[in-house]
């Protein structure tokens, strides 16, 4: 009985069909599957969305050899940023150029002094 339901349960899970679109630059591409419109060549491709080709440039449409896993959709990820993050850094050797700069620029200083924070931790250095 395990081995019955071993088998139907590998039938099932077969990898997800493809094909190969052969173009006449001597390119090819691995798609999902395809469909006609008119003039066009409308290909879905594996990882989602759509292409659209003009019917001349495509030679030959044939299937793709290489099975692929059919994809499944990320789960949503909580972000947990740190409470130290969110705190603005009080003073720092910077805070005149900062200040100079913001009033220069009609730009608030915490903003820049957030910014700051954020991409270099003001590391001199950083780039």
């Amino acid at each position: 009985m395990k081995v019955v339901f071993a088998l139907v349960a590998l039938a099932i899970a077969t990898p997800a069909s493809a094909e190969l679109i052969f173009f006449s630059e001597s390119r090819s591409m691995s798609v999902k599957s395809h469909r006609f419109e008119g003039d066009r060549i409308i290909v879905s491709l594996r990882g989602g969305g759509e292409m659209t080709f003009d019917r001349s440039v495509v030679l030959k449409i044939a299937p793709d050899e290489v099975p692929y896993p059919e994809e499944t959709q990320a789960a949503a990820v909580d972000v947990i940023v740190p409470e130290a993050t969110l705190v603005l850094i009080g003073k720092t050797v910077y805070d005149p150029i900062i200040e100079s700069a913001s009033d220069r620029n009609g730009v608030p200083a915490r903003l820049v002094k957030a910014l700051i924070q954020v991409e270099s931790a003001f590391q001199p250095r950083a780039r």
